[in-house]
């Protein structure tokens, strides 16, 4: 398995702040968790399942399955995320209290026994990896068999295309989809393909594929992209897992299951 990376791998404590103001408190957060509680939708809510939320950052979506009754481990290597996770549970209700543990994701899963829960989520934590497809490994190992495998990752194609759409044509010719220091871009964009393949090398089964702002994010007048949000969130919806629009979401969301 992979040694850890503090060098290499990111910590958010810096940039905590600026998650809140430019992705959770946006129409870009909650257009990611309308696709990915749409996504949800394929897995039987009942019974309860024991989750592993692994780069929960301040936990919108761990404490939405921790809301929906799922008995759910918030782990992420930022202990500054973690804190807003915990006080945003402190005001809400949940059937099974959710866990919080600080620790990076190589160490959670050389520490963690093979086969110990029946769900993992790792979301927008893969592109900030020095080694993201061994991470889909390591994961998988995690979940019994029957249960889910969630990946949310940074799409390198629709990077691409909105340097294309800034005129950054430097940029797209030399290859450079690497995020600057102490910037939002991510150190690793994924190709989907690639990531399907790992997964299928795997034997999982994909259960949904879904781009994640497949056309918000490329309105370019800010103004405009706050217009009309229910219009926007129904055609981010439909539009998610259809191609050519998939394929150009600034996110792409697979969640697989393991075989029994």
């Amino acid at each position: 398995m992979p040694a850890k990376h503090p060098e290499k791998d990111r910590n958010f404590d810096d940039l905590s702040q600026r998650f809140t103001r430019n992705i959770y408190d946006t129409p870009k957060g909650r257009l990611r968790l309308a696709v990915l509680e749409r996504d949800f939708g394929v897995i039987p809510n009942n019974p309860a399942l024991d989750v592993l939320d692994v780069g929960a950052g301040q936990g919108q979506f761990g404490l939405w399955l921790a809301r929906q009754g799922h008995g759910v481990t918030l782990v992420d290597v930022s202990g500054e995320m973690l804190a807003k996770a915990q006080t945003a549970a402190k005001e809400q209700c949940f059937a099974i209290q959710p866990k919080f543990i600080q620790q990076d994701l190589w160490s959670l899963c050389k520490e963690t026994p093979p086969n110990s829960c029946d769900m993992v989520v790792c979301h927008a934590v893969l592109e900030w990896l020095e080694h993201p497809l061994s991470a889909i490994v390591e994961l998988t190992k995690l979940v019994r068999p029957g249960g889910y495998v969630s990946l949310l990752f940074y799409n390198v194609h629709g990077l691409v295309f909105k340097n294309l759409l800034r005129t950054n044509y430097k940029r797209v010719l030399n290859g450079d989809t690497k995020g600057q220091k102490g910037s939002l871009t991510p150190i690793n964009p994924l190709e989907p393909q690639a990531v399907l393949t790992a997964v299928e090398h795997l034997g999982l089964s994909v259960l949904a594929h879904s781009g994640v702002r497949v056309f918000h994010d490329y309105v370019l007048d800010r103004e405009q992209q706050r217009r009309d949000y229910d219009s926007v969130e129904a055609l981010e919806l439909t539009l998610s897992n259809q191609e050519p629009y998939r394929g150009l979401g600034r996110y792409v969301h697979v969640l697989v299951q393991k075989p029994l």
